[in-house]
């Protein structure tokens, strides 16, 4: 298996004390990780320097924080430099299975008379409704999906130069959303790896319950919720012609995230007017701003 061609991207800002082991889980995989830091605290960062001490680790400190889609385009920019063929990428909080470089593989490595294959992303779990990420033994499928998520997609760097890079004015939500409906646009084929490779935190996850009926919340701070509503919005404008099933399934998503901080978060109002916020200028392709 092909994995010396695979360099691992992981982008970090305030990571936890638990960021070297996950970043030792994966690394183990491919050898070779790439870990750009997005100017977090003194001490993460001296940590940081310390794991990227070891043979096969680049780490890249930013001076201010870029954003999430600047660090993997700097990440990719370092692999495609160095003669990598694919980049796995990883959020900082997501714990890999222990198969995870391998398993994404197989699709690329498999002859296929289909369109060519830009991304295999994987499917998640979070932290706390599973305690562990895919067995090995695990019987694998894949399925065609218009957009997966970052963390745990495998890329292939000669689609990414065809497609270009994450779109940095995104900073953080949707750059991959748009970067998978981008790579469609041309041709290829974007696919989703189950059961679930990857554990992968999602804002402050929590159960709550409404009447006789149960739902996760998130809880993401105002600032995302900009975020996700500007971004969202432009995509939805620029997609929904051409990929109006996705479309539909992401205006439903967003009311019924609206909906949940309605019924159960803090911060309601000013929440609500950051999501109008986000919602004009998505509308009005305004990314001067990373929040209001």
């Amino acid at each position: 298996m092909a994995s010396h061609a695979v360099c691992i991207v992981v982008v970090t800002y305030h990571p936890d004390d638990a960021i070297e082991k996950r970043l030792a889980s994966a690394l183990v995989q491919a050898g070779s990780m790439v870990v750009v830091d997005n100017h977090s605290a003194p001490e993460a960062i001296e940590r940081l320097r310390v794991f990227a001490s070891q043979p096969g680790v680049v780490f890249i400190e930013n001076p201010e924080n870029r954003g999430l889609a600047a660090g993997l385009n700097q990440g990719v920019a370092w692999a495609g430099m160095h003669g990598y063929s694919w980049c796995l990428l990883l959020d900082q909080d997501s714990t890999p299975a222990s198969n995870i470089v391998t398993t994404q593989l197989l699709p690329f490595l498999t002859p296929s008379n289909e369109r060519p294959l830009a991304v295999v992303g994987s499917s998640f779990a979070a932290p706390s409704l599973v305690p562990t990420p895919m067995p090995p033994d695990a019987t694998v499928t894949w399925r065609e999906l218009p957009a997966v998520i970052t963390s745990g997609s495998l890329i292939s760097l000669d689609a990414y130069r065809e497609i270009g890079p994450f779109r940095e004015e995104f900073f953080v939500d949707a750059a991959d959303i748009d970067y998978c409906l981008r790579a469609r646009a041309k041709g290829y084929r974007v696919l989703e790896t189950h059961p679930p490779l990857i554990l992968h935190r999602v804002g402050s996850i929590r159960r709550q319950r409404f009447l006789w009926r149960y739902a996760w919340v998130t809880h993401h701070p105002p600032w995302r919720r900009y975020l996700m509503l500007r971004n969202c919005t432009a995509l939805i404008r620029s997609y929904g012609r051409s990929e109006p099933a996705w479309a539909r399934a992401m205006t439903r998503y967003m009311v019924s995230f609206t909906l949940r901080i309605i019924l159960f978060e803090d911060q309601k109002a000013k929440k609500l007017w950051y999501e109008l916020r986000g919602l004009l200028d998505g509308l009005s392709g305004n990314f001067q701003r990373t929040m209001p």
